[in-house]
């Protein structure tokens, strides 16, 4: 069976009223997502393809400071699926400091190819079938 968890951009990510990043509110929730993770093949699906905040690099790599503080809060597969725009660079970044730091990350454009990742031992007609399963129950 596929368990995948997929959080929305403001599931996880808090803002100011003007804007910026709220790094603590973020952690913590990004925290209470994880911890309400089931078992060890529940994987992550972090939507950010909507997010409205300038996040900084310094920012990023904070987040993922504090996740490997917990690593094991996020033994998991993280991807993250964003739009293919200027803002795609930070989560390449977080990919790479997250890769760094010995977590799963990927970042992806594409569900279908982020739910390969997730699941690779899928064949692509069960893979075509849970991605329709999933995005019609969200």
């Amino acid at each position: 069976m596929i368990d995948v968890r997929i959080v929305h951009i403001h599931d996880f990510i808090k803002t100011t009223p003007v804007g910026a990043l709220d790094l603590e509110s973020s952690k913590e929730l990004l925290f209470k997502v994880a911890r309400e993770q089931t078992g060890d093949c529940c994987h992550m699906l972090l939507d950010i393809r909507h997010a409205i905040t300038n996040v900084s690099y310094r920012e990023i790599y904070e987040l993922v400071r504090a996740m490997k503080e917990e690593e094991d809060l996020f033994q998991q597969k993280i991807a993250l699926l964003d739009n293919y725009d200027d803002a795609f660079e930070h989560a390449q970044f977080f990919e790479a400091s997250a890769q760094h730091a010995g977590l799963q990350v990927k970042a992806f454009i594409d569900f279908e190819e982020a739910f390969r990742w997730l699941y690779p031992e899928t064949t692509m007609l069960d893979s075509r079938r849970e991605v329709q399963k999933v995005k019609r129950e969200t």
